[in-house]
């Protein structure tokens, strides 16, 4: 593949903006055409003022007014940038550093930008209109303005007409110079309110999850292969060629850093949920844990396991061997893709689920947990499982088992009996949908969690039957009776030896299960009788 192929063949069609609206983007909207509104209102208010000639000005008391605003808005422009940076540094120390790209952020934050656009074009504006506002300038206007028409009839009646007319333009400037400080103190109002709003975690989360998108996930992860494929379109259809070309570019030429690093869209809602687990903040780490969940659930719903909307225009014939680990096309690349987001979401789980063990912190670890299983049935209920599916299940069970070895070694039992009961659950499911790699996984994920558990090695028993492996199931039977006779694994071990012709065997599997059975009832009984003495 050469450049000239590369740089003619490839090209970018422009995607469907509607597509790519957000709640996020209908806010910023709607901010912005507020306002466009109140603009519309201080215009109206100095042209109505002016050409009315209500309160006519003079010089002084025109300088001494626009003096004074120019003072009070430098005054409240001070304090509201000190403010707002001082509330950026505390919400930063309280969530995360990367909480800051919400006040940074124009299409998120543009109170902030519009604030200063404000305040410093005001001050400007109206330092300029005072340097042209002249000492007497209501005598000046007057005596400019005033024109006498004399009439006279015969010699003997005399009438003169005084017709006055006012300066409307300086008039004007200074109505405006007014009306734009009202302005700029409505704004400010407007600017409190919705900062108090953004300071608030819950409004904090909903924002920073708008970031979690396929294509987002998918960009950050592709950033490290050094081929970078660009979705979003610019205004000018050839900026964009230009930009994905530079891409290709980039890669041909071997350059492995190109694109933004630290994109992780997953990041700024992670660190919130593991700094609120620090300080047994449980609402603010119960909102983000759910939200999260809400977030990747959608994705997994919308999700098809096959391709990526992000690949759409990515080129079909480049080397991906180069670029991928075990891919050696479009397709395969595109699957790799795949399995490293949905690794990447779990394996935040499961860090975050071992802090929460690591602070002993019960109820959290358990509403992880939790996530993880509904992340689980969620892409389980797939009408299409294929191979991506199925790995991102196994990642999924993973991150459990993980949370549960954490648990074991602190001595967390009841979290660990949890994690080894929804590993048991999510076997049997995967063992019914025939998906053997996973179900085999699962037994020895259960034995790894509690290898001295009898229950642990009748599930790996009871898992090879399904999956129609007799000898590792009679094996597991029998390892099961050595820590403890059970009448369960005998009669399984009847089941087995009767089917593969050992008789005698089963016989006496069957009668040893009997004697458990009659052992256990006695002593039920005994225990009842005992109880009630």
């Amino acid at each position: 593949m050469n450049l000239k192929s590369c740089f003619s063949r490839y090209s970018i069609k422009k995607v469907n903006h509607n597509k790519n609206k957000t709640p996020l983007n209908s806010t910023f909207y709607t901010k912005i055409s507020i306002y466009f509104l109140l603009t519309s209102v201080c215009i109206l208010l100095t042209v109505i003022t002016s050409y009315t000639q209500l309160m006519f000005s003079d010089g002084n008391s025109a300088r001494y007014m626009i003096s004074a605003l120019i003072q009070s808005e430098a005054a409240i422009f001070g304090i509201v940038i000190t403010l707002s940076l001082v509330a950026v540094q505390q919400s930063a120390n309280s969530f995360s550093p990367r909480v800051t790209e919400i006040f940074t952020n124009f299409k998120k934050n543009p109170d902030f930008y519009v604030l200063i656009l404000i305040y410093l074009g005001g001050m400007l504006y109206s330092t300029l209109i005072l340097k042209i506002i002249k000492d007497g300038l209501k005598d000046e206007i007057i005596n400019l303005t005033l024109s006498e028409h004399v009439y006279t009839i015969g010699n003997i009646v005399s009438i003169s007409f005084v017709e006055t007319t006012h300066s409307f333009d300086i008039q004007m400037y200074i109505w405006s110079t007014f009306f734009l400080a009202c302005f700029a103190f409505f704004a400010l109002i407007i600017y409190i309110k919705r900062t108090m709003n953004l300071l608030n975690p819950l409004n904090i989360i909903e924002i920073l999850s708008e970031n979690i998108t396929s294509e987002n996930l998918a960009e950050y992860l592709v950033k490290s292969t050094g081929y970078k494929i660009l979705l979003e379109p610019s205004r000018s259809k050839i900026i964009t060629h230009i930009k994905y070309n530079i891409a290709m570019l980039s890669y041909l030429l071997g350059i492995t850093n190109y694109g933004k690093k630290d994109e992780d869209p997953l990041l700024p809602l992670v660190d919130i949920i593991r700094g609120s687990l620090i300080r047994y903040d449980y609402e603010t780490s119960t909102k983000a844990l759910k939200t999260l969940e809400d977030k990747i659930v959608t994705l997994i719903k919308e999700e098809n396991f096959d391709t990526l909307e992000y690949c759409k225009y990515a080129p079909k014939d480049v080397d991906y061997t180069k670029i991928s680990v075990g891919a050696t096309n479009f397709k395969e690349y595109q699957h790799y893709l795949i399995k490293k987001i949905y690794k990447n979401i779990f394996n935040h789980f499961e860090r975050m689920g071992q802090l929460a063990i690591n602070h002993r912190d019960y109820y959290s670890s358990m509403e992880i947990i939790t996530v993880i299983e509904h992340l689980i049935k969620a892409i389980l209920d797939k009408d299409n499982i294929n191979n991506q599916v199925e790995a991102t299940i196994q990642e999924g069970l993973f991150s459990l088992q993980g949370i549960g070895i954490t648990a074991s070694k602190q001595n967390m039992e009841y979290v660990v009996i949890e994690v080894w009961t929804l590993i048991q659950h999510f076997g049997k499911i995967c063992a019914s949908k025939k998906l053997n790699a996973t179900a085999l996984k699962t037994y020895d994920m259960v034995i790894k969690l509690r290898p001295n558990i009898v229950d642990s090695w009748i599930y790996k028993g009871e898992i090879s039957i399904l999956l129609g492996d007799r000898t590792k199931a009679m094996d597991s039977f029998e390892k099961a009776n050595t820590i403890k006779k059970t009448s369960k694994a005998y009669y399984n071990l009847s089941k087995i030896y009767e089917k593969v012709g050992y008789d005698d065997k089963a016989l006496d599997a069957l009668a040893e299960a009997h004697f458990i059975d009659e052992d256990e009832e006695f002593e039920a009984r005994y225990a009842d009788m005992i109880n009630n003495l």
